[in-house]
């Protein structure tokens, strides 16, 4: 999943509970570039079957690792991309 400039990124995989209808869903992130420092449009929500889902309003229920999270979404995808404002890989969860 690591491409060669991102290979020292350290993914982080979380379920998220949708606050506005109750849903679970699960997002990844990394240490260097959290969701929190990213704009909505550029976070990823998938469903237990790795469908893209939309969540209106997510709170973190846990953070998982790797292989609970792509247990959870059915064998989740998930990408990582290099931001140049940031100087660092951010991942982006992908849906099926």
């Amino acid at each position: 999943m690591l491409s060669a400039c991102c290979s020292d990124a350290q993914p982080r995989f979380w379920q998220v509970r949708d606050t506005a209808d109750g849903r679970t869903a699960y997002t990844v992130d990394t240490v260097a570039v959290p969701s929190s420092s990213l704009m909505p449009v550029d976070i990823k929500y998938v469903d237990a079957a790795g469908n893209c889902v939309d969540v209106v309003s997510p709170k973190p229920v846990r953070q998982m690792s790797e292989q609970e999270w792509r247990t959870a979404t059915s064998g989740g995808r998930y990408s990582l991309r290099y931001c140049g404002l940031r100087k660092n890989c951010w991942a982006k969860a992908k849906g099926r």
